[in-house]
């Protein structure tokens, strides 16, 4: 009979001999979970004369992600030819227009690879609320079109920072976005569509 002390130590010998090999995942950082990408877009039609600007974050974990909604973060417009120019959106989560989100628990729930949609809408209108149309674009008249302006091209740097879960880090992405920007809208019955 084995005494119980050389049975424990033997049990112990035989369980290491048998252990697993493999090793644990690497660990993600919980600020990197994320991919976020920004975009912009011209939006010119007869209701509006504005830039959409959109964060997409993107869940590159490979779990589901679902916890109480934290949107914090802001989307800078800047003029590269003066950057002085500048318009700062403030994100919370009156910006979502993608993702699926719990109105009721706010509850924000984010798949592997699903992604999540912030969007702010620029009026072309400064931080300090001056209009860009007169003091900062230089128009001429449209070649194609008499009855409206068109702006000299400008370019702009977009720059997207935020975070959606409270406990969690911010993510970031910055593009160039160049605009020629019209004066008015003017019909596809006076002028070629664009």
């Amino acid at each position: 009979m084995i005494p119980p002390g050389r049975l424990l130590i033997a049990f112990i010998g035989l369980f290491s001999l048998n252990s697993c090999e493999e090793s644990l995942p690497v660990r993600r950082d919980p600020t990197d979970l994320f991919k976020v990408q920004v975009q912009a877009q011209y939006n010119y039609t007869q209701f509006a004369n504005v830039v959409f600007v959109q964060l997409v974050a993107i869940n590159e974990f490979d779990e589901t992600l679902s916890d109480h909604i934290g949107v914090d973060g802001t989307i800078t417009v800047t003029s590269d030819r003066d950057t002085s120019v500048r318009k700062t959106f403030t994100l919370s989560r009156l910006n979502l227009i993608h993702g699926t989100y719990d109105p009721y628990t706010a509850t924000l729930t984010i798949n592997p690879g699903d992604s999540v949609v912030l969007q702010v809408s620029w009026d072309f209108t400064d931080d300090a609320g001056n209009s860009l149309d007169s003091a900062f674009f230089h128009y001429s008249v449209d070649r194609t079109c008499k009855q409206r302006m068109v702006a000299e091209l400008e370019k702009f740097t977009v720059f997207g920072r935020s975070k959606l879960y409270t406990n969690l880090g911010y993510a970031q992405s910055q593009i160039p976005f160049l605009i020629q920007k019209y004066n008015i809208f003017v019909g596809p019955h006076d002028c070629l569509p664009l």
